[in-house]
């Protein structure tokens, strides 16, 4: 999981949001895995959701 948290990371940081489909095709790993790295992210106040459930994104804490 740290792999992908690190993948999600970088990418946030050369972008300024991200959509759980750009994560899983960054990643190449099903919907599911991607929620379960956002959502420990967002535990650990690294980043954090904008936006309803189809629209959300989500971008790095200021």
């Amino acid at each position: 999981m740290e792999r992908h948290k690190n993948s999600i990371i970088e990418y946030l940081t050369d972008h300024p949001d991200g959509a759980v489909s750009d994560f899983t095709d960054l990643l190449g790993v099903k919907n599911t895995r991607v929620k379960q790295v956002l959502y420990s992210l967002i535990h650990d106040g690294i980043i954090e959701a904008t936006g309803g459930n189809r629209n959300r994104r989500y971008r790095l804490k200021p």
